[in-house]
């Protein structure tokens, strides 16, 4: 017995993909927002110069990212990745250096650190005591220990970050369809 096969043309209906891409671009842009608002919690007790946090988007065929971190003045953006990464101790001898100065001038009570490490903020804190003369002073006797901010943000956003991704592509695809 023979069996008898009908063949049906279906007309595809046209993706738009640039619709897709759209939605992922603007997901991108809100996610980078939002994690330079998390890095500005780390310095927002600093005096002075601090650094701006930027971001950068990276999108290929297979992969999204976006790459947030410190810009501006070359010094804040140093002090806040000593902070971020850590130092260790280095124990050098430090004495005057300009003509005429005999002694070093520092509160000599203890440090109160103002970031904790992978704690997203900042508060008050820095030198106490009564000042104190020394000839010499140990640098960085005990170093930095590192805040990891940047692992920590990245932790916190995991999955924040693939839910509006996932999001976005959905979104886009309804998009892409006409519907």
């Amino acid at each position: 017995m023979a069996e008898v096969f009908q063949v049906k043309f279906v007309k595809a209906t046209k993706l738009r993909p640039e619709a897709v891409q759209q939605e992922i671009l603007k997901a991108l842009q809100a996610e980078g927002k939002t994690v330079e608002k998390e890095y500005e919690k780390t310095v927002a007790s600093w005096k002075g110069k601090k650094p701006r946090f930027t971001s950068t988007i990276d999108v290929a065929a297979d992969s999204a990212a976006v790459l947030t971190g410190p810009t501006g003045d070359a010094e804040a953006v140093e002090k806040w990745r000593r902070l971020d990464e850590g130092v260790p101790p280095d124990g050098k001898i430090i004495v005057p250096v300009n003509p005429g100065v005999t002694a070093l001038r520092f509160q000599g009570g203890p440090y109160q650190a103002k970031t904790q490490p992978r704690v997203i903020g900042s508060r008050g804190g820095g030198p106490s005591g009564a000042y104190v003369f020394r000839k010499w002073a140990r640098h960085l006797p005990n170093g930095i220990e590192a805040r990891e901010w940047s692992a920590e943000i990245q932790k916190r956003r995991r999955r924040r970050f693939t839910q509006r991704m996932i999001g976005a592509l959905n979104r886009g695809l309804k998009k892409a369809r006409g519907r």
